[in-house]
């Protein structure tokens, strides 16, 4: 089964828009108390992030495709090194800063249509 466009685009701004926030993160902490946020960022990235799928490129131009393979790789290079991490310990790390500041330039790649 195939996820529609819009739906693909929804999702993946969604997941951008946690990972760009510490505010939503702690929301979302609060909200689901059993989860573990700093993995719950990282897992719905991977669950919705699916480049080869036949819906990503009708769903997303080119330069989205980049953006989104740019944040997918920065997520990627610093998930390692979050293992284990609490919210707060994540959110007073520099590695915070930097996934939140590579959402923001995907999130602002898709709002800027070709």
């Amino acid at each position: 089964m195939a996820i529609e466009p819009e739906t693909y685009r929804s999702r993946i701004v969604e997941a951008l828009e946690l990972a760009a926030s510490t505010a939503g993160q702690s929301d979302y902490a609060r909200d689901v108390p059993i989860a573990d946020v700093v993995a719950e960022v990282f897992e719905i990235w991977h669950d919705i992030y699916h480049p080869s799928a036949l819906t990503f490129p009708v769903a997303f131009n080119r330069a989205e495709r980049e953006a989104l393979a740019e944040y997918g790789a920065i997520l990627d290079s610093i998930s390692a090194s979050l293992t284990g991490m609490t919210l707060s310990e994540f959110h007073a790390s520099p590695l915070s800063g930097r996934l939140a500041q590579a959402a923001e330039r995907a999130l602002t790649a898709l709002v800027v249509k070709s």
